[in-house]
């Protein structure tokens, strides 16, 4: 009987896995970007409800979009005061009439039966005026002011067309790696911040009175200051870790401090607002990798990968015209090896041109 041997092959378990500092980066920026787009839509709506208050229907203005929402946010209102107005006058008469049918003495069956069927029709239709007044009572004291259309929150997308910064049309508005590294500078963090504040401050209108545009004006402020610091701290992380140079112990011990200043700014500042996974990962998980490779991110990350593949690409283009695919692959690998070896590199002799 043969004897069968079996070869077993363990597969070393994986300690590390590189960080995706990428999409932490984009993450981080989006998350802070949306809360401060919340608030600015708060203001909007404020500011919307004050102007709705005092303004007339005759105040129409074709030159803005915000003063049209508020005139037709006006008509609204109206409308809804006038239906409001009918229903509740509508109720007071059946509340009027219902007792007067207990009064009534009917001593025919047949006629008993008929009134008894239009009070129950009556105490229907009271039902149902309570219920519209109700809704029409919560849909006058919401604002039909949609999400980012208000001057303050609209003021942010001009502040990122200024700087070239696009957002995306999908996946929730999103900002892509470059741009997010270009709104992390001081100039885009001091323009983007500062745009509750002037906007407020220039809003000033005869519909608005002066104590209640002044309390905007200090709540704008508190906006601005909040987020202008958050950003900034998150602007420091971003520039600390998103690079590909090599990293010293002291540097390493900066990054943890800025991460560790970032994490209790925002919990400071948005005490309800959830730790993201990404968050998670930059706060647990971040210094311990850049401690055993020493070296920043954007070597091993998402964009390390990529640049490592458009080498290739751009190599493969060169050796295109090889036929066989061996000896392709081969001259691509030692072009890569010979261009991101330093000492290979500075060995290799440059070619001269031949005298004539």
């Amino acid at each position: 009987m043969t004897r069968i041997q079996y070869i077993t092959c363990l597969v070393p378990c994986v300690l590390k896995v590189i960080l995706p500092s990428l999409h932490i980066s984009l993450g981080i920026f989006k998350k802070i970007y949306d809360l401060l787009e919340s608030d600015c839509h708060s203001l909007d709506v404020r500011l919307f409800k004050l102007r709705v208050e005092g303004a007339d229907e005759d105040d129409d203005d074709d030159e803005f979009n915000f003063d049209q929402a508020v005139v037709a946010e006006v008509r609204r209102q109206q409308e809804l005061q006038h239906q409001l107005l009918q229903k509740r006058e509508s109720l007071e008469e059946l509340e009027e009439e219902l007792p007067l049918f207990q009064l009534q003495s009917h001593p025919q069956a047949q006629q008993a039966q008929q009134i008894h069927g239009e009070y129950r029709e009556m105490i229907c239709k009271a039902g149902q005026l309570h219920t519209d007044i109700t809704e029409l009572e919560s849909r006058a004291a919401a604002v039909d002011l949609p999400f980012g259309t208000g001057p303050v929150a609209c003021g942010l997308d001009t502040v990122l067309q200024k700087h070239n910064v696009c957002r995306q049309a999908y996946h929730g508005k999103s900002f892509v790696g470059n741009h997010v590294h270009k709104c992390c500078q001081v100039k885009v963090i001091t323009d983007l911040t500062s745009v509750p504040r002037s906007v407020i401050a220039n809003a000033k209108s005869e519909d608005i009175s002066i104590a209640a545009l002044n309390r905007l004006e200090r709540e704008a402020a508190v906006i601005s200051k909040k987020f202008e610091e958050v950003l900034l701290q998150f602007a420091d992380v971003h520039h600390g870790i998103n690079h590909s140079n090599p990293l010293t112990d002291d540097g390493i011990q900066q990054i943890d401090i800025s991460i560790k200043n970032f994490m209790r700014c925002f919990r400071a500042h948005f005490p309800k607002a959830n730790i993201s996974p990404k968050m998670h990962l930059l706060e647990d998980h971040a210094v311990d990798q850049l401690r055993m490779f020493k070296v920043g991110f954007g070597l091993l990350n998402e964009q390390g990968g990529e640049l490592v593949h458009t080498e290739f690409n751009r190599s493969g283009r060169v050796v295109q015209g090889m036929q066989d695919p061996l000896q392709k692959l081969l001259s691509v690998m030692r072009r890569h090896h010979t261009t991101t070896t330093p000492e290979i590199r500075a060995a290799c002799v440059k070619k001269t041109c031949k005298e004539e």
